[in-house]
């Protein structure tokens, strides 16, 4: 069960934060792609943009994990990158029960 409809939540696609990020990472940011509710999961689409960055174009966050990792809102509005094929990837395998979304910080991920 898929909604586009916005989830009452504080993040929105579009949006730039600062993050607790790596050594050496810290002008790294954070880009919300998308969110939504599938099921009773809210899901954080995000992207990790900066020099020397080296990070999937889409990975699905929970929104505890969002919040664990961001420390402030840097922009309301930048440019989204193109991320649809891989989101559409992981939808399918979602839908399938192969795929998940990460419930651990963005740098730890960044660590995997």
């Amino acid at each position: 069960m898929s909604t586009d409809d916005p989830i009452p939540i504080k993040y929105q696609a579009g949006q730039s934060w600062k993050y607790l990020s790596r050594v050496g990472e810290e002008h790294s940011r954070i880009v919300i792609l998308k969110t939504e509710t599938r099921g009773s999961e809210k899901i954080v689409h995000i992207t990790v943009v900066g020099d020397g960055i080296d990070a999937p174009l889409h990975m699905p966050f929970s929104v505890d994990a969002m919040d664990k990792s961001v420390t402030e809102l840097d922009e309301t509005t930048v440019s989204v990158p193109e991320f649809e094929t891989g989101y559409e990837i992981w939808r399918e395998e979602y839908d399938k029960e192969q795929a998940g979304i990460y419930a651990i910080p963005v740098a730890e991920v960044l660590n995997l």
